[in-house]
Parts: structure tokens; C-alpha cells; sequence
């Protein structure tokens, strides 16, 4: 799984995490989440997306891919949450108007 996102072998990655997902220990499913939700953002699979973020926590990743599916729902208000209630402002990448 970690290779086939390395390579962003989508399509793989995305069946492997669906034969894989059902019967994953809710231990794994944590681990496997962030690669899986952007598998499927990358394939526009956004009901599946869905599923894998509601399994993350308010990590980066969490926070992250969690703002996608709000501003994706056109709730551009929990998005601006999701971003604060992260820490993003530790990464540099977080430039607006700089």
C-alpha cells in the first residue's frame, strides 16, 4: 500500500484498499485512512473518500482531507475549522499573501 502511494498508482491502491478496508482490524484502519482518502480524492470517488476520512482523527492528514470533503459539500465555513483545528500553521507551506 505504501509503495503503490509513493507511485501514486491510484487505480491499484484504491482496489487494494477496497479488498483490504472491509476486514482491516480497527487498529489498522487509522494507518491505512490517509493513503486510501487520497487514492480516492485522486480518482474523484468521493463517497469513498468519504469513508476513509471518517476515520482519521484532527491530524494534518485529518484536518486536511477533512476541509476537502467540506469545501467539496460547499461548507466553506466547517473547511476554515477543520484547517484551524489542525496544525498547519506549524508548516511552511501555509503562505496565504506571503
Amino acid at each position: 500500500v505504501k509503495c503503490l502511494h509513493a507511485l501514486g498508482e491510484w487505480e491499484k491502491l484504491s482496489r487494494v484498499v477496497e479488498e483490504t478496508w472491509p476486514k482491516a482490524p480497527m487498529s489498522i484502519r487509522p494507518r491505512l485512512a490517509p493513503m486510501a482518502a487520497e487514492s480516492a480524492w485522486n480518482l474523484s470517488s468521493w463517497d469513498k473518500m468519504q469513508i476513509y476520512v471518517n476515520e482519521l482523527d484532527n491530524s494534518v492528514d485529518g484536518g486536511f482531507f477533512k476541509a476537502i470533503i467540506s469545501i467539496r459539500s460547499n461548507r466553506f465555513d466547517d473547511s476554515a475549522i477543520y484547517r484551524h483545528g489542525t496544525s498547519f500553521d506549524r508548516y511552511p507551506f501555509n503562505c496565504f499573501g506571503c
